[in-house]
């Protein structure tokens, strides 16, 4: 697996409860706020720890499926792929300020985690750090070395003349509850988090076209854009054959 189990990330959370970012409302048929039938309510928090597991696996059953490089190599059929990028997830969660979307029903004793974006906050300490990441899975490997290669290119700190940035490794949602423009919910929290924790930037590799556009709905601009019909492995194989979309983006937005 990617050894990742003991190490750790410059950045540490200043101590405290994990934080509530938002809060709101949805009506379950249109997704609009403030109309009538039922309501739904939501909140985006900073996951506690001991729903890590949870979220790890919410993200596993989910993203796999749905990303568009996970999905072209197949990664949730790759046991060792999954447990790669699973900690790797965990990793990040363990800066504590990964955010999750809560159902907010008082007819369960236990809310409901229907959503999470997994955020990390990365600066030049930890550049090594993934440098020195050994991987069990090649399709896993694949992947996150073309994430990291595209964010070395970019390299954001320079670029914004700024210390550290929150970085992502993925954004999810369950099934039942796409189509009501959460995900814009979710990322919107980052000009949150970052005024609160003094973070001037982030930045993500946005990887499809659905993701792009909510990010350029969010304020996100454009750095890099590399297509996956240009990148190949040192054997001259395409990385990633058959994806059903034209490039990622590596898109970043100032957060005060």
């Amino acid at each position: 697996m990617a050894k990742t189990e003991n190490r750790s990330l410059s950045w540490k959370r200043p101590s405290g409860p994990p934080k509530i970012w938002k809060r709101f409302e949805i009506n379950e048929k249109t997704g609009s706020e403030g109309k009538d039938g039922k309501v739904l309510r939501f909140s985006i928090e900073e996951i506690p720890t001991d729903r890590y597991d949870e979220v790890l696996d919410l993200i596993v059953n989910n993203f796999m499926a749905d990303e568009p490089l996970c999905r072209c190599l197949n990664i949730k059929d790759d046991p060792a792929g999954v447990e790669d990028f699973r900690n790797f997830w965990q990793l990040s969660l363990k800066q504590g300020i990964s955010v999750g979307l809560f159902l907010d029903d008082s007819d369960i004793d236990k809310r409901e985690i229907v959503g999470a974006n997994v955020l990390l906050v990365l600066t030049h300490e930890d550049e090594e750090l993934f440098d020195e990441v050994k991987f069990k899975s090649a399709a896993a490997e694949t992947i996150i070395n073309f994430v990291m290669n595209a964010t070395a290119e970019t390299n954001v700190l320079d670029h914004y003349k700024v210390d550290k940035y929150i970085s992502a490794l993925g954004l999810v949602l369950i099934p039942r509850f796409r189509g009501y423009s959460l995900g814009g919910h979710i990322l919107g929290v980052r000009n949150d988090i970052g005024q609160e924790y003094k973070i001037p930037v982030t930045e993500t590799a946005f990887t499809g076209t659905a993701s792009q556009i909510l990010a350029q709905r969010n304020g996100f601009e454009v750095l890099l854009v590399k297509k996956y019909s240009e990148a190949y492995d040192s054997d001259g194989q395409l990385l990633f054959p058959n994806v059903d979309c034209e490039c990622a983006k590596m898109m970043a937005k100032r957060l005060y």
